[in-house]
């Protein structure tokens, strides 16, 4: 039995996110550890020993330190195979479900980090804002074409998998560039709207209809890390944190529909 992981990690980091919600998904208990990214203790010597790039998340586990979400997730795959499978037996299904999490993990978020969208504004917070509006919308379009392909009650057919872990923290982070596409993944538009789809925002105003079954089964919320316990510990500079608000998922009715009321507005 491999022993309990500790995970580096910030709650507002969409990378460190999608660890959380694959180790929820699989039921695997580890030991969290926060690393305050705002505050700059991931500039932390003794952090910068663990993590290199200084970045979260970061994973440690029987003395090694694994960084990279979507690293650590195939990781976890691969050494707990008896929990929760995320990737699909047919290699032609993996494939799809890989492109899938890497829309969002190779080219939409990493174009809009804060560390790259303010080094692009240069102090000129509308600049940036544009610089993530941009791109987000774009990745979010593509996302979409494919997911009109792929998704049944989840982004894949009707099982969860990688690209549902990926997908809600970056539904998330598109309301801090004030992204308007991301009106049709809330009721503001598209299957989401009908109110046929089965997802929770019934009706034509979208109004809120309780949670999916996709909220309720992934736990994202840090409050459910180290097994529950609700008990924290932070890095560097001993501080608290809260949690994210939880997040949400597709309807059975394919594309992109019943996203994420949690995530936006903290149900």
């Amino acid at each position: 039995m491999p022993s309990k992981p500790t995970l580096y990690s910030f709650w507002r980091s969409s990378c460190a996110w999608r660890v959380r919600v694959a180790l929820a998904l699989k039921g695997i208990e580890y030991e969290y550890k926060a690393v305050d990214i705002f505050n700059g203790a991931q500039n932390n010597p003794e952090y910068r020993k663990i993590s290199p790039f200084g970045m979260v998340p970061c994973l440690l586990h029987d003395g090694t330190a694994i960084v990279e979400s979507m690293a650590i997730i195939e990781y976890l795959e691969e050494k707990f195979p008896h929990t929760k499978r995320l990737l699909p037996d047919k290699p032609e299904d993996r494939a799809t479900v890989r492109a899938l999490a890497y829309m969002i993990t190779s080219n939409i978020q990493p174009i809009q980090t804060i560390r790259v969208a303010n080094y692009y504004g240069q102090g000129d917070q509308e600049k940036a804002n544009s610089w993530n509006k941009h791109f987000i919308e774009v990745g979010f379009h593509a996302l979409e074409q494919m997911l009109q392909k792929t998704a049944g009650k989840y982004a894949f057919g009707d099982s969860l998998s990688l690209a549902d872990v990926c997908i809600p923290a970056q539904v998330f982070n598109a309301r801090f560039s004030r992204v308007k596409r991301y009106g049709n993944y809330f009721g503001g538009g598209g299957c989401c709207q009908c109110g046929e789809c089965g997802g929770p925002y019934g009706g034509s105003q979208g109004m809120w209809q309780g949670p999916s079954s996709y909220e309720k089964r992934i736990l994202m919320e840090e409050r459910y890390s180290n097994g529950g316990s609700g008990q924290w510990q932070s890095f560097g500079n001993g501080g608290g944190i809260g949690g994210p608000p939880m997040g949400g998922g597709f309807g059975p009715g394919g594309g992109v529909v019943g996203l994420v009321n949690g995530i936006l507005f903290g149900r």
